[in-house]
């Protein structure tokens, strides 16, 4: 009689074992599942360039421009556009298809400069340059298009370089990667 009692509470606890042991495998397996289809699903979203910065160099008359590439496939940039749009109301710079023809690598980052003009012409604090540069995807046959603006400041940074009075990215993509880590 005293076996069947030790039966009757035995069995039920190992019975509950082995159910929280099955549960837990068959549990982490489908996490472990879940986590690697949302890496690749995160592999093939198309990234988008991001400038980070961009600083105007009034030696040169030359705008400094640094792209990042968030994603996790190469951007070509194809080509940029500027347009100058001075503070006072005179018309407005156009200078559109320049070829660019860069490449920025997964999760990397490429600086290029952006001439602007003949030394004889003035880019006034308060004029705002649009930078409008295309780009494709290694997936797509499509072009993309991002504008990046910057407006003449009084600030300079400590290369003595104009700064945006627009503010930069760069704050943003630095908590960004953080975020990421």
């Amino acid at each position: 009689m005293k076996k069947e009692w030790l039966l009757l509470i035995v069995l039920p606890i190992v019975m509950v074992f082995i159910g929280l042991f099955a549960g837990f495998y068959f549990g982490i397996y489908k996490t472990a599942v879940a986590v690697a289809g949302c890496e690749v699903e995160k592999a093939l979203i198309a990234p988008s360039p991001v400038v980070t910065s961009s600083v105007y160099d009034e030696n040169k008359k030359e705008l400094q421009v640094t792209v990042a590439n968030p994603g996790s496939m190469p951007i070509l940039l194809v080509d940029k556009t500027l347009v100058l749009k001075p503070k006072n109301e005179q018309a407005s710079l156009v200078m559109t298809s320049i070829p660019l023809g860069l490449t920025v690598p997964a999760y990397g980052e490429v600086t290029f400069n952006l001439a602007l003009w003949q030394a004889g012409s003035g880019f006034v604090v308060g004029d705002v340059l649009e930078t409008t540069l295309t780009y494709s995807l290694p997936v797509s046959n499509d072009i993309y298009a991002v504008v990046h603006r910057f407006q003449k400041s009084n600030n300079t940074n400590e290369q003595w370089q104009t700064t945006n009075a627009l503010g930069d990215n760069k704050d943003k993509q630095e908590k960004y990667n953080k975020s990421q880590k």
